[in-house]
């Protein structure tokens, strides 16, 4: 059996902190990043080339090496560091989408993103994101709206998280049913029947995103190791499986979760329709 990984489905943004491979010091490419070094460019693998940038360098996080199970970080200093896109295809014409990270916390702050898409970028059209601090010091978060004209929703986490430690956090977006779900290490943290209308996203929104802030508001402290958006509602519990045991928090998983005792995997004639996976999990990933 082959292991599974996001490369086997449809993203539609892939930010792999422990790739090495996908960190520039220059906005436009230029050389790859080395440990301690601060990150510029942060390549897509989701094949969309929706690279996320700064061209501001103090404003830039890094590349900490050999930080969770082995794996190399990106750390946002809480203070200015930012990265961004102007124009992107990440959240169009969906019904459906959910947004995955594996993150720590640092220090608590103002709401600060994770990740937030929009129309502009701005929390003031902001269609979709994913943040700490929702209603709390101690709680994740997420919130968006369908349309520009809706009123913004969101729904926070029941339980308390603690800071310096790594945990696997999602927001499931379902416009269909205009349902929000916060979800934290595989298990469903908060839901609220949310969204003011239904339906699909319209194929004009989402023209930007930021990574690591609420623009010149409030500002992520700590470490994101990966950050992935995905329509496939079918492979939602896969990628929480994948990030579990590629980042070491296979046992964090609830007792009622379809990975919690192994990784995803399918079978090698199945690897071989994708192309087939490089590497095993546990030698497969870049440092």
């Amino acid at each position: 059996m082959a292991l599974w990984t996001p490369a086997n489905t449809t993203t539609r943004l892939w930010l792999d902190g422990s790739d090495a491979n996908t960190l520039y010091d220059a906005t436009s490419g230029g050389s790859l990043v080395s440990a301690g070094g601060s990150i510029a460019r942060w390549e897509d693998k989701s094949g969309n080339a929706e690279h996320a940038t700064q061209s501001t360098s103090g404003a830039r996080p890094t590349r900490q090496t050999n930080v969770q199970n082995g794996l190399a970080v990106v750390r946002f200093d809480g203070s200015d560091d930012l990265l961004s896109r102007t124009t992107n295809n990440v959240w169009r014409n969906i019904s459906w989408g959910a947004i995955y990270s594996v993150r720590k916390i640092d220090a608590v702050t103002n709401l600060p993103w994770i990740i937030g898409i929009g129309t502009n970028a701005a929390a003031t059209t902001v269609r979709a994101l994913m943040d700490l601090n929702r209603g709390s010091t101690t709680k994740s978060g997420a919130g968006g709206r369908r349309l520009d004209t809706d009123t913004f929703a969101s729904v926070q986490g029941a339980t308390n998280y603690s800071t310096t430690v790594f945990q696997i956090q999602g927001a499931v977006f379902d416009y269909s049913n205009t349902t929000l779900q916060v979800r934290v290490n595989g298990s469903t943290d908060g839901q609220s029947t949310t969204f003011q209308t239904a339906g699909s996203v319209a194929d004009t929104s989402s023209a930007g995103f930021n990574v690591g802030a609420n623009p010149g508001t409030a500002f992520f402290d700590g470490d994101i190791g990966e950050l992935i958006v995905s329509t496939a509602k079918s492979d939602h519990e896969r990628f929480e499986g994948y990030l579990a045991w590629k980042w070491g928090l296979q046992g964090s998983l609830p007792a009622g979760h379809p990975y919690k005792n192994a990784a995803p995997a399918f079978a090698s004639d199945e690897a071989g329709m994708f192309g087939g996976i490089s590497g095993g999990m546990t030698g497969g990933f870049a440092t």
